[in-house]
């Protein structure tokens, strides 16, 4: 029908080469037609009735990407929804919302959990005092301290004092003496720093050279949350009378 009405269009206007034009159907399904004749011979009366649909146009709306996330309920039941979706459930449902895991690997999503007020708190607990145990039992960096071979006795306790304290924070202690002409000297200021700390901490390296004698001591963790408890416990005593 299109490549008709082409034709007497073109035998009213004596057309006689190829012309491209485009012919649009509105009402056939709101579709649009190119008809492109490669040659028109008026007097030969033939004519090109190419016919090609026009290409649509790409969407280039661009889809709003929503995160969701991976939902527990009370009963361990899953659900995939967004977090605005938890959110709201669990207000309607007096509930904590809780995150479990950052990004569940197999799928790719952040886990929560829908708790109880009550259980929520009780897991609080545990955690801060799972987290207190865990830093009571860690061991600190170890302090250098470096003592001479010729030290006076009254240093040498104020050093031990010292090194005292070190232990009873959790920090390791190296203890460097130096020889000063004498190793039997340093061994023995060593020796005597060693037993006076053997209560609460333990050797962990001990050697010597022609230079200095070394020891590096690690507090016993049990020992000195046992004094810490028991001072805390007098503290209280004294404090109620």
């Amino acid at each position: 029908m299109a490549s008709n009405t082409l034709w007497k269009t073109l035998r009213i206007f004596n057309y006689n080469r190829c012309i491209p034009c485009t012919i649009s159907l509105p009402l056939v399904n709101k579709q649009t037609v190119t008809v492109t004749p490669k040659w028109v011979n008026l007097s030969g009366n033939s004519y090109c009735d190419v016919v090609s649909e026009e290409p649509k146009k790409p969407n280039n709306k661009r889809k709003i990407f929503i995160p969701k996330i991976t939902l527990l309920s009370e009963n361990n039941e899953m659900t995939v929804m967004t977090i605005e979706e938890a959110e709201k459930l669990a207000r309607r449902r007096d509930l904590k919302l809780v995150k479990v895991v950052d990004v569940e690997t197999r799928v790719d999503r952040p886990v929560y959990r829908l708790m109880k007020i009550q259980d929520f708190l009780k897991e609080e607990a545990k955690t801060k005092a799972a987290a207190k145990d865990a830093r009571e039992k860690a061991i600190k960096e170890d302090k250098t301290i470096a003592i001479s071979g010729k030290i006076a006795d009254n240093d040498l306790h104020t050093k031990i004092k010292s090194i005292h304290k070190m232990l009873r924070k959790r920090y390791g202690v190296r203890v460097v003496i130096a020889a000063d002409g004498n190793v039997e000297k340093a061994k023995t200021v060593r020796d005597t720093v060693i037993e006076s700390c053997k209560e609460i901490a333990k050797v962990v390296t001990k050697n010597d050279s022609a230079f200095n004698a070394k020891v590096t001591l690690r507090p016993i963790l049990d020992k000195i949350n046992q004094d810490k408890k028991k001072e805390d416990n007098d503290s209280e005593e004294e404090d109620s009378h």
